[in-house]
């Protein structure tokens, strides 16, 4: 087998923090999942404001924008 592997990162935001927060909340699986096992227990603002934070301590731009990055490892594997 041939495996390589590469350091990528993964950046990601929005002029507009808030539409920011909007787009994960009702398209990021964990978040989808988080606001609906939370929201009927009245738990979901608390959780929300949470996440919100620890984006915007790693914000790498000036609010209102917001942008943040992740390192992640791709491997490839090819079978010969």
């Amino acid at each position: 087998h041939d495996v390589q592997t590469e350091r990528l990162l993964n950046t990601w935001g929005d002029d507009d923090a808030d539409a920011f927060f909007a787009f994960l909340e009702a398209n990021l699986g964990p978040m989808v999942t988080a606001k609906a096992e939370l929201e009927p227990e009245g738990r979901w603002a608390e959780a929300r404001a949470a996440v919100q934070a620890i984006y915007t301590e790693a914000n790498e731009v000036q609010l209102p924008a917001i942008r943040t990055s992740a390192e992640y490892l791709l491997t490839t594997v090819r079978v010969r």
